[in-house]
Protein backbone atom coordinates (compact mmCIF):
# COMPACT_ATOMS: atom_id res chain seq x y z
CA UNK A 1 0.00 0.00 0.00
CA UNK A 2 1.64 3.49 -0.58
CA UNK A 3 1.77 5.52 2.15
CA UNK A 4 -0.07 8.80 1.60
CA UNK A 5 2.11 12.23 2.54
CA UNK A 6 0.89 13.65 5.73
CA UNK A 7 -2.19 12.09 6.41
CA UNK A 8 -3.27 11.27 9.57
CA UNK A 9 -6.63 10.01 10.90
CA UNK A 10 -5.77 11.80 14.31
CA UNK A 11 -5.62 15.44 12.70
CA UNK A 12 -9.10 16.38 11.26
CA UNK A 13 -9.39 18.80 8.65
CA UNK A 14 -12.34 20.28 6.41
CA UNK A 15 -11.43 18.91 2.83
CA UNK A 16 -12.68 22.30 0.82
CA UNK A 17 -11.79 22.16 -3.34
CA UNK A 18 -9.71 19.39 -2.40
CA UNK A 19 -7.58 20.79 -0.07
CA UNK A 20 -7.12 20.22 3.77
CA UNK A 21 -8.23 23.31 5.61
CA UNK A 22 -8.11 23.61 9.75
CA UNK A 23 -9.88 26.36 11.64
CA UNK A 24 -8.59 28.95 13.92
CA UNK A 25 -11.74 27.75 16.33
CA UNK A 26 -10.91 23.80 17.00
CA UNK A 27 -13.32 21.80 19.33
CA UNK A 28 -12.51 19.08 21.17
CA UNK A 29 -14.47 16.55 21.83
CA UNK A 30 -14.01 13.97 25.40
CA UNK A 31 -13.77 9.85 25.25
CA UNK A 32 -17.18 9.07 27.34
CA UNK A 33 -15.38 5.88 28.37
CA UNK A 34 -12.32 7.45 29.82
CA UNK A 35 -12.98 10.97 29.82
CA UNK A 36 -9.68 11.65 28.31
CA UNK A 37 -9.81 14.76 25.29
CA UNK A 38 -10.04 13.49 22.16
CA UNK A 39 -8.47 15.09 18.92
CA UNK A 40 -9.32 18.30 17.52
CA UNK A 41 -11.92 19.33 14.95
CA UNK A 42 -12.13 22.55 12.97
CA UNK A 43 -15.32 24.54 13.99
CA UNK A 44 -16.59 25.65 10.36
CA UNK A 45 -16.69 29.34 9.12
CA UNK A 46 -19.45 30.88 6.84
CA UNK A 47 -16.31 31.04 4.29
CA UNK A 48 -15.52 27.16 4.97
CA UNK A 49 -19.33 26.39 3.82
CA UNK A 50 -19.42 29.19 1.02
CA UNK A 51 -15.93 28.05 -0.39
CA UNK A 52 -17.31 24.53 -1.25
CA UNK A 53 -20.20 26.16 -3.00
CA UNK A 54 -17.76 28.05 -5.24
CA UNK A 55 -15.69 25.36 -6.32
CA UNK A 56 -19.00 23.04 -6.99
CA UNK A 57 -19.52 25.91 -9.51
CA UNK A 58 -16.52 26.07 -11.25
CA UNK A 59 -16.35 22.55 -11.69
CA UNK A 60 -19.83 21.71 -12.58
CA UNK A 61 -19.30 23.14 -16.46
CA UNK A 62 -16.67 20.47 -17.01
CA UNK A 63 -18.74 17.97 -15.38
CA UNK A 64 -21.71 18.33 -17.19
CA UNK A 65 -20.08 17.70 -20.48
CA UNK A 66 -18.42 14.60 -19.42
CA UNK A 67 -20.49 11.77 -21.16
CA UNK A 68 -21.13 8.36 -18.97
CA UNK A 69 -18.10 6.73 -19.05
CA UNK A 70 -15.87 9.01 -18.72
CA UNK A 71 -17.67 10.33 -14.81
CA UNK A 72 -18.12 6.32 -14.85
CA UNK A 73 -13.97 6.92 -15.09
CA UNK A 74 -13.45 9.15 -12.58
CA UNK A 75 -16.08 8.12 -9.73
CA UNK A 76 -13.46 4.36 -9.73
CA UNK A 77 -10.25 6.40 -9.61
CA UNK A 78 -12.05 8.34 -6.55
CA UNK A 79 -13.27 4.51 -5.22
CA UNK A 80 -9.39 3.45 -5.79
CA UNK A 81 -8.30 6.34 -4.11
CA UNK A 82 -10.30 5.58 -0.92
CA UNK A 83 -10.17 2.21 -0.69
CA UNK A 84 -6.09 2.45 -0.33
CA UNK A 85 -6.75 4.27 2.95
CA UNK A 86 -8.88 1.09 4.16
CA UNK A 87 -5.56 -0.51 5.62
CA UNK A 88 -4.74 2.99 7.42
CA UNK A 89 -8.18 3.74 8.49
CA UNK A 90 -8.84 -0.24 9.80
CA UNK A 91 -5.06 0.28 11.93
CA UNK A 92 -6.43 2.88 13.12
CA UNK A 93 -9.34 0.95 14.51
CA UNK A 94 -7.71 -1.51 15.44
CA UNK A 95 -5.76 0.75 17.74
CA UNK A 96 -8.38 2.57 19.58
CA UNK A 97 -10.73 -0.46 19.98
CA UNK A 98 -7.47 -1.89 21.39
CA UNK A 99 -7.11 1.46 23.62
CA UNK A 100 -10.88 0.86 24.54
CA UNK A 101 -10.27 -3.09 25.57
CA UNK A 102 -6.99 -1.70 27.74
CA UNK A 103 -9.47 0.55 29.34
CA UNK A 104 -12.16 -1.81 30.51
CA UNK A 105 -9.58 -3.89 31.57
CA UNK A 106 -7.94 -1.18 33.90
CA UNK A 107 -8.66 -0.46 37.94
CA UNK A 108 -9.47 2.64 36.83
CA UNK A 109 -12.33 1.82 34.89
CA UNK A 110 -13.17 -0.54 37.65
CA UNK A 111 -13.04 1.88 40.56
CA UNK A 112 -15.14 4.47 38.69
CA UNK A 113 -17.53 2.07 37.50
CA UNK A 114 -17.70 1.02 41.13
CA UNK A 115 -18.18 4.58 42.02
CA UNK A 116 -20.73 5.07 39.75
CA UNK A 117 -22.71 1.90 40.67
CA UNK A 118 -22.31 3.07 44.51
CA UNK A 119 -23.72 6.43 43.67
CA UNK A 120 -26.57 4.78 41.83
CA UNK A 121 -27.56 2.40 44.55
CA UNK A 122 -27.34 5.10 47.00
CA UNK A 123 -29.74 7.41 44.50
CA UNK A 124 -32.14 4.69 44.55
CA UNK A 125 -32.19 3.73 48.69
CA UNK A 126 -32.78 7.56 49.37
CA UNK A 127 -35.55 7.85 46.67
CA UNK A 128 -33.71 10.48 44.51
CA UNK A 129 -34.42 8.02 41.57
Amino acid sequence: MAELSGLSFAVFHNIIDGKPRSSSKLHRGVDPTTGKPLWNAPVSTVEDINDPVGASRNTFPAWSSLGYGARASLLDQFADAFLELAPQSQLYSKQKLDERLDYLDSDERKSRSTGHLFGFIIQVISGAL
